[in-house]
């Protein structure tokens, strides 16, 4: 994928890892920004 790709896809993968955090979904919102982190590594 391009590289605009992952920032767009790690930007709303973390959103949605706080937004599950914020609303008392802990294990949800871990789990997404485990995959947000994930995403982010391949802006490297």
């Amino acid at each position: 994928m391009p590289r605009v790709a992952w920032i767009v896809l790690a930007v709303l993968v973390g959103a949605l890892a706080v937004l599950l955090l914020a609303v008392g979904y802990i294990g949800y919102g871990a789990m997404i920004a485990i995959l947000a982190a994930a995403a982010a590594v391949n802006l490297t």
